[in-house]
């Protein structure tokens, strides 16, 4: 492969980025430089190691429980437990992804780009729907992103491939609908879903007739996230919590969304969801105004402020205002947002009577009922049908097998785990040896991917309109559909030539914003007021592969879960779940 090291020159302005948000696997940088071209893109950067004394994590996107963390390696790894990792991984998705490079840090950094882009474009699109998916197109990171990046710890060499991509937080690169222009700042919600699939009581198919443990009948009734979420109150009071006869049961901390309501898609269910991720949004959910967050997560001052000193949003959106009427009903922090919702979504004309909290929560339970998004990502995770249990006996025969085959290649402290119930039923063993290795593997491929599907964020931005004024220009950020050509077109996956970031941008498939309109007025006045308009996209995030060698951990998590839910179920019986364990 021949691979460009030579970095583009770049104008002053066209090299300006800051540092936007950091998750598990990358870290995102947004353009902040006078380019119309590159305005509303973003970076996002495969982390390396940080330095000794780097900063703390920066915003985290999403829930980052302990089963989505890169464990350590032991003290004892070598290189050959490595290798055998990435020969699992290639095991697994041999004639899907690229092969995992083996030797220098280049070759590993294009790998892991090609990898991810290959798996969210060929192997996810046609599972979510290609119309959700931000692709991306690979290009050279830029001297100035690098050194944002070596500014607050992490290794960035100049000329590394990454991504460029979409801003989901915003819409200045997606032309508005024909005939509109928007009018007000765009607003944009994260959700991080989680799972909306309660597992069956036994596998389909596999040996009916055994004995149901009560953790299995636990999960098959309450969903995965109110327990997780009892397991991470315990690890924050550092103390086990066991269930109480008392009358009054402790739901501080604790949220009471149900994952089961967002993905009905039934539109009173939706909205019970939304409003309580509003109340209580720990890592699910993050409000953005004009790409600066604002609400969830941790918003720092100089983005609040970005925000709320804006010309006629001023006095708005500071903690210090005191909250009045429903607003007072609100957190604190939503509660001071109201005002400023109010002006961006409904403009100066908005009735007193308006709520910025409410009219967003019309939009989102208006664009999640409309659109198929949520139940593309339902579907995709319900391809895990046998559950952890059994993707960890899979991953252990694979991890023995590819062992076995390359002898002394292959390192002999790759971390196994035996689960615990199988020595209970035997049966369930015998299973997975019987299996041909492209059953095994495609399973695993399932698992994969429904686990990708549990740990997606779905990102809704919305803005305003008004009828233009002006003849409709091109589109700074959009290319003609015509001469557009997809990200699977990009040089980097056919020879190894990274284009331009000019470049990439004309290669980007267009986007187009969906047009919503409906009324910003309560119930009561809607008939005598005029509806809005508004532009909207939806899209997901955190689409990366899982690797295989988390599985272990994904099991550890989930017996975690499980035993201290069932410690707590007058905790879950209060938080509205039925526990009654169906036989």
């Amino acid at each position: 492969m021949c691979i460009v090291t030579k970095v583009e020159h770049l104008n002053t302005m066209d090299d300006q980025w800051a540092l936007h948000g950091e998750g598990n696997a990358n870290v995102v940088l947004s353009y902040v430089g006078a380019s119309p071209q590159l305005s509303g893109f973003v970076l996002r950067v495969s982390k390396r190691l940080k330095k000794q004394g780097s900063p703390a994590k920066l915003q985290l996107s999403g829930d980052v429980a302990k089963s989505d963390t890169v464990p350590a390696q032991p003290a004892t790894a070598t290189h050959a437990d490595s290798l055998l990792n990435d020969l699992v991984e290639d095991a697994i998705w041999q004639g899907i992804l690229p092969a995992i490079a083996s030797t220098g840090a280049a070759q590993q950094s294009i790998s892991t780009v090609s990898r991810q882009t290959t798996y969210i474009q060929h192997h996810l699109g046609p599972i979510l729907g290609e119309q959700y998916i931000n692709v991306g197109v690979p290009v050279q990171l830029p001297p100035g992103a690098a050194k944002a990046l070596r500014d607050v710890g992490f290794e960035a060499q100049d000329g590394q491939p990454c991504m460029l991509l979409r801003d989901q937080t915003s819409l200045k690169s997606v032309a508005p609908p024909a005939g509109f222009e928007p009018c007000s700042l765009p607003v944009c919600v994260e959700i991080k879903p989680k799972s909306g699939v309660l597992p069956a009581l036994r596998p389909p198919g596999l040996l009916p007739r055994l004995p149901v443990t009560p953790a299995a009948r636990l999960k098959a009734v309450v969903p995965r996230y109110p327990m997780h979420q009892l397991l991470k109150r315990e690890a924050k009071q550092g103390t086990q919590q066991q269930g109480s006869t008392d009358q009054q049961v402790d739901l501080s901390g604790l949220s009471l969304y149900n994952p089961l309501d967002l993905f009905s898609r039934e539109p009173k269910s939706v909205e019970r969801a939304v409003r309580a991720l509003l109340d209580e949004p720990s890592n699910n959910l993050r409000i953005f105004i004009d790409g600066k967050l604002v609400y969830g997560g941790r918003p720092d001052a100089e983005s609040l402020s970005a925000v709320y000193d804006r010309p006629g949003l001023e006095g708005a959106g500071h903690v210090g205002v005191p909250a009045s009427g429903a607003a007072a009903r609100l957190p604190p922090a939503l509660a001071a947002l109201e005002p400023t919702l109010r002006q961006v979504l409904t403009g100066e004309g908005a009735s007193s009577s308006t709520s910025g909290v409410d009219l967003l929560v019309h939009i989102l339970c208006e664009v999640l009922v409309r659109e198929a998004l949520l139940s593309n990502v339902q579907s995709a995770q319900k391809m895990d049908a046998l559950g952890v249990e059994a993707a960890l006996h899979m991953y252990n025969r694979l991890l023995s097998e590819v062992q076995k085959e390359q002898g002394s290649r292959a390192g002999s402290t790759a971390q196994q785990l035996q689960p615990a119930w199988p020595r209970v039923h035997p049966g369930w063993s015998d299973l997975w040896t019987r299996w041909p290795r492209n059953r095994l593997v495609g399973e695993l491929r399932d698992y994969i991917t429904s686990a990708t599907a549990k740990d997606c964020g779905v990102m809704i931005a919305v803005q305003q309109l008004q009828q233009a004024r002006t003849a409709p220009q091109p589109h700074a950020g959009a290319a003609s559909a015509a001469g557009a050509a997809g990200p699977s077109s990009t040089p980097l996956l056919a020879g190894g030539v990274v284009p331009s970031l000019q470049e990439a941008v004309k290669m980007m498939q267009p986007k187009a914003a969906q047009l919503l309109q409906l009324s910003c007025t309560p119930k009561e006045e809607a008939a005598s007021q005029p509806q809005a308009s508004f532009m909207y996209q939806v899209g997901l995030v955190d689409l990366d592969p899982k690797p295989a060698a988390k599985i272990p951990i994904h099991y550890q998590t989930d017996v975690e879960v499980t035993e201290c839910a069932l410690r707590n179920l007058n905790v879950l019986q209060a938080m509205g779940y039925d526990t009654h364990l169906p036989g």
